[in-house]
């Protein structure tokens, strides 16, 4: 073949993967399909955590050193779905108010909170497999996590959060040599935990939801991903399937809506009802209502106590299970 030739030849198959480059290029764009959303969002990141979450961050349990290196990790991990312009450490209480918090930020920022707490200890079991099939099986320990996230919303001055409920991590472990090798440092068991939960719930999972099949719980996982609390009903991706279903969204409290056909609609609840109650004992915020919920399991009888124009009810409500597991591929 002449060189010529060979030189017609290759301009012709640089044209063809080029041209089917553009074709790529043009698909992924128009469908999302191909492409991470990219932080628009401008926030300064609080960060509220309990002491032992800075301590475990190094071998001193030094609380000051623990906030630099965790101040790092949270940066590095929240960069990749918003811009970060600081992080900042708050004590958990006292609780601020939307207009506390705007005071602290510039105009073009967004005041955002992170509340991560430890929830206790578990076990669980991996099973490893080498390389003739055979299997060997460990019982390794768990850290639980709890994160909730809040922005502050500059339109009403009103603070919108989603409640994540309960991940679990477990240590790392490796075989060799027909033994299994795991972590006993319960420090570092706990920081890589955190640092694994902060790193995977940073990384982008919506393309493992089928769009098309169900579009709407594709667009709460991305309103989700980019802070947009206010937009919809997002509370309902808690990881904690256990924690038996209302069909209610409320914003401190207050209902913003019934879903319905599901218990507290067909109690006969109504937007702008305050909950107040659940089975006499009271509740004062958010958190408060995670932790009674837990409490209890689809079918049992409720009664709930709301405000209504300024006068109590009670509702009789009986929860139902609903499981709303968007990320697939939890480390649970």
């Amino acid at each position: 073949m002449k060189i010529e030739n060979i030189y017609e030849e290759m301009g012709y198959m640089f044209k063809k993967t080029s041209l089917l480059a553009l074709l790529l290029v043009f698909i992924c764009a128009s469908t999302g399909l191909c492409s991470v959303p990219k932080p628009t969002k401008r926030i300064f990141l609080f960060y509220k955590v309990s002491d032992a979450v800075l301590m475990c961050q190094n071998s001193d349990d030094d609380m000051e050193k623990g906030k630099v290196e965790f101040e790092k990790e949270l940066s590095n991990h929240y960069s990749k779905r918003f811009i970060v312009d600081g992080v900042k450490y708050l004590p958990e209480q006292p609780r601020l108010s939307a207009e506390e918090y705007l005071a602290m930020v510039k105009q073009n920022e967004t005041p955002f909170i992170l509340m991560l707490k430890l929830n206790g200890t578990g076990t669980t079991t991996a099973t490893f497999q080498n390389m003739f099939g055979a299997t060997k099986s460990v019982v390794l320990p768990t850290i639980k996590i709890i994160r909730n996230e809040y922005v502050v919303d500059r339109a009403d001055h009103s603070i919108y959060g989603v409640a994540y409920g309960e991940a679990e991590y477990h240590s790392n472990a490796m075989a060799a040599g027909g033994n299994i090798y795991s972590n006993t440092d319960t420090r570092k068991t706990t920081k890589n935990g955190i640092r694994g939960y902060l790193r995977d719930y940073s990384i982008y999972q919506g393309d493992r939801i089928n769009k098309y099949a169900d579009m709407d719980k594709f667009n709460a996982y991305n309103d989700a991903y980019t802070g947009n609390f206010k937009k919809r009903d997002i509370e309902l991706l808690a990881i904690n399937s256990n924690v038996p279903y209302l069909g209610v969204y409320a914003n401190n409290l207050v209902v913003a809506s019934c879903t319905p056909d599901y218990p507290m609609a067909k109690s006969g609840c109504l937007v702008n009802d305050k909950i107040m109650a659940i089975n006499g004992e009271a509740i004062a915020d958010d958190n408060d209502f995670t932790e009674i919920m837990k409490k209890y399991k689809p079918g049992d009888n409720l009664k709930v106590t709301i405000m209504r124009n300024g006068q109590e009810k009670t509702l009789s409500v009986v929860p139902v299970a609903r499981s709303l597991d968007i990320f697939k591929n939890n480390k649970i």
